[in-house]
């Protein structure tokens, strides 16, 4: 079958490429914890609206995929015609167009979405640049850099109702595993769908027609206010704690606070400018003039929360969190503007602010990390990345008896990327454990040609994070991966920061203690930074404390540096442990290490970080 062309499930593994075990092994780890996810939240839901926003959410911040819509069907005997109820992307302009994208690809009669909602059974694309039917998405995919969507139909029982559409950042099509892990989404967002389609008080067609009223009513205002030295605010009032008013006074206490909260909101602003578009949240238009301030604008809504609102002769509280964007400031289209107020809504509640406007350059920044995640996703599928290595040394002897693995990055476009610039997105976007499998798997084979070169035994380590110490069978992963060496002075070693051993860390310590009693020694990094506790110190399977290069830097000068170093000097002596000290750039700072004890020593004043191949050969001259 040609790539690129509109298949079913069944025939999406044809053309699938071949897909690494371990890339593999991530995407169905990924649906699972959307599944799982998904299982818990849509229950909770409180209105379709909700639901269907919750799904678009975790699609994207927990399956990972790029951007998720959902929409459904304005008449189920003319299948074909969609509204669109949510969509997620990386920006609010995103997400319109994706809302706008779907609907459009229900009326085309070949592309994914309308034959999906035709035969019931998920449709896939894998190149949209070579399929027809799937024009009117091919630009949005292009723009994400992203090949892969599927559509999946939502059903109320035989029927199809609407559509789920997921694009994915991936070259790998979607393969059948994965397809029934999303079929099994679909069907769980589907039964939640019909419980909700149930429910009068709330239904689906009088949410979706608020959202389609309310969304046309500012695209009207938005016309008039160009011709005006006016400004347009949309706000996205969202009511605190009402699922514990539904749960200790009733859900007719709850739908009743909603009905007064309405009914001030109406007085306040007036009927044609408010609508309540899911169970709890509800959109306000406000035009006012030129110069008053935007935060006195949402302040003042707050106002319509001041008084309890009096259910069956009790007083009910009800708190709020509000977003808003503003016109023509953030936004010159109404869709786009409603995006952007939701992303505002969203930020409060992230945050636990009571009103936050949107800000544009915290949505470049976003865009920024985005664009850069994109670029390291590429970057380990086409092996951009390296290792260096920086020897340790004996302070007395001069030896050098181990290496630290440094990962390194050159992009083409960005040239050599600083690791303490990418590494915080890599952590952010859950691409660690990928990237740092490839750094256990790369030292681990370097150390193999260390060991041919007949070089003195050394060991290795690599920096290895919370999220992959996290992770099941990672001890047994990482033995996996090292295979067997010649004796134990050959090997990997791993070092950790002080944050992993803080709070509940059980299993992080248990994996810890597997693989030192393997061999495997342990190192906590950048120690005397974090918080670790004394006493607890002695009981982990720790081997070596590295003193932070903060500490480093003011000695032997600072009496007050000195006096720290010597106690972790000290300290380490007293549990045991080796001490190294990073970042050593003079003779003064060395000589001051060796009159303390010290035991190793990394940095400059030895050697910058440098390939394997230069430190072969820069090892070889002193054997000689």
């Amino acid at each position: 079958m040609k790539m690129g062309c509109c298949k079913t499930a069944a025939d999406s593994h044809t053309a699938a490429p071949a897909c690494e075990p371990q890339q593999l092994v991530r995407q169905l780890q990924r649906c699972l914890r959307m599944l799982s996810n998904v299982s818990t939240l849509l229950p909770r839901a409180a209105d379709v609206f909700d639901l269907l926003t919750q799904t678009c959410e975790v699609a994207i911040n927990v399956g990972g995929y790029r951007a998720a819509a959902a929409a459904l069907c304005d008449d189920r005997a003319h299948r074909r015609s969609l509204t669109c109820i949510a969509s997620r992307a990386i920006s609010p302009e995103l997400a319109a167009r994706l809302a706008r994208e779907i609907v459009l690809a229900g009326a085309r009669p070949g592309s994914i979405v309308a034959r999906a909602l035709q035969t019931g059974e998920p449709r896939c694309c894998d190149n949209p640049s070579d399929d027809a039917a799937t024009t009117v998405l091919k630009s949005f995919m292009m723009e994400l850099g992203v090949h892969c969507a599927v559509a999946l139909p939502l059903t109320d029982n035989s029927r199809t109702v609407g559509v789920l559409l997921l694009v994915a950042d991936s070259d790998v099509a979607f393969g059948q595993t994965e397809l029934q892990l999303l079929r099994d989404v679909a069907g769980t967002v589907s039964f939640a769908l019909r419980g909700h389609m149930a429910l009068p008080p709330r239904s689906t067609e009088s949410s979706i027609a608020q959202r389609q009223r309310f969304c046309q009513k500012v695209a009207e205002v938005l016309d008039a206010a160009r011709y005006g030295a006016r400004n347009v605010g949309v706000l996205m009032l969202d009511v605190g704690r009402l699922s514990v008013i539904n749960d200790s006074l009733g859900r007719e206490a709850g739908d009743a606070v909603l009905r007064l909260l309405g009914k001030r909101l109406t007085d306040i602003y007036g009927a044609q400018q408010i609508a309540q578009i899911s169970g709890g949240t509800f959109a306000v238009i406000v035009e006012t003039g030129t110069c008053e301030p935007c935060e006195q604008i949402l302040r003042r809504a707050l106002a319509a929360f001041d008084t309890p609102f009096r259910v069956e002769l009790r007083e009910v509280s009800a708190s709020a969190r509000i977003g808003g964007a503003f016109f023509p400031r953030d936004a010159a289209e109404a869709g786009a503007l409603i995006q952007k107020a939701e992303s505002a809504l969203h930020t409060a509640r992230e945050q636990g602010n009571q009103c936050v406007l949107y800000d544009a350059a915290k949505r470049s920044e976003t865009l920024g990390c985005f664009a850069m995640e994109h670029k390291l996703r590429l970057a380990l599928r086409q092996r951009e990345f390296r290792l260096e290595y920086q020897p340790k040394v004996e302070l007395t002897s001069g030896r050098v008896v181990g290496a630290e693995a440094l990962i390194r990055w050159n992009n083409a476009e960005l040239a050599e990327v600083p690791p303490n610039i990418f590494l915080p997105i890599v952590e952010s976007t859950g691409l660690m454990p990928e990237l740092g499998d490839w750094i256990i798997r790369r030292a681990a084979a370097d150390l193999r040609k260390w060991e041919q070169s007949g070089l003195p035994a050394l060991r290795i380590a690599v920096n290895v994070s919370t999220s992959q110490l996290r992770m099941l069978d990672f001890d047994r992963a990482f033995l996996d991966a090292c295979g067997s060496w010649r004796d134990h002075s050959w090997g990997l070693d791993i070092e950790i920061t002080e944050g992993v051993l803080q709070g509940n860390s059980a299993l992080e310590i248990a994996r810890l203690r597997n693989l030192h009693n393997a061999g495997v020694r342990i190192a906590i990094d950048d120690f005397g930074t974090g918080y670790s506790s004394l006493s607890r110190l002695g009981t982990l399977p720790i081997d070596v404390l590295k003193i932070d290069r903060s500490f480093i830097t003011g000695i032997p000068d600072e009496s007050t540096n000195m006096a720290l170093v010597r106690t972790m000097v000290s300290l380490a002596g007293a549990l045991g442990m080796t001490i190294v000290a990073e970042g050593v750039e003079s003779a003064e700072q060395f000589t001051a290490l060796q009159r303390l004890g010290c035991d190793q020593f990394q940095g400059y004043y030895h050697s910058r970080p440098m390939a394997l191949e230069q430190l072969l050969s820069s090892l070889k001259p002193t054997l000689a």
